[in-house]
């Protein structure tokens, strides 16, 4: 992976480390109720339309490679990532779309042995998408397909490059 992706690759962590810890704070200090009494308090999105938090398409140009576990159940692809690629994708945008079976939203949680036996970590479809996106804006290489990719959990086996799939 370049510098530039590895800077990349770092801040992002850090922006969604940020952002769920702002995002904590917001419901502890502002939420729509306070959990224990039940007391409506101001200051929450309660009053935001849908249209004003909505992502927008990336800007024309722009290559995009989402990538969803399609055993997400924290954030099922079919209301996130699902309808986005096909309104960018409708638009003319550069945007594809991996799908990983055996994949889920947090690699944290494979720490814990049952998670580990059933899913494989996302962080390397990331890192690879990353390396693809880098290649097309330095030249060296084209965008890769939308793909929907078959793993396989590895059980109480080690992890090893033949339980990922990663597209070339």
């Amino acid at each position: 992976m370049s510098a530039r992706l590895a800077l990349i690759a770092g801040m992002l962590s850090g922006l969604l480390v940020l952002g769920a810890c702002l995002g904590a704070l917001h419901w502890l200090l502002l939420p729509e109720r306070f959990p224990v009494t039940g007391v409506e308090l101001k200051g929450t999105l309660k009053n935001t339309s849908a249209a004003e938090i909505r992502a927008a398409l990336p800007r024309a140009g722009l290559p995009v490679i989402v990538v969803h576990g399609l055993e997400d159940g924290l954030v099922p692809p079919a209301f996130s990532s699902a309808p986005y690629v096909a309104a960018a994708q409708a638009a003319g945008r550069e945007v594809r779309y991996w799908q990983v079976h055996n994949a889920e939203h947090f690699d944290a949680f494979l720490g814990f042995p049952d998670y580990a036996a059933r899913f494989v970590p996302m962080l390397p479809y990331v890192y690879a998408a990353l390396d693809r996106v880098d290649a097309f804006l330095d030249g060296k290489g084209a965008l890769p397909t939308d793909a929907v990719i078959a793993t396989t959990p590895r059980g109480s086996a080690e992890l090893g490059a033949g339980n990922l799939a990663i597209p070339h």
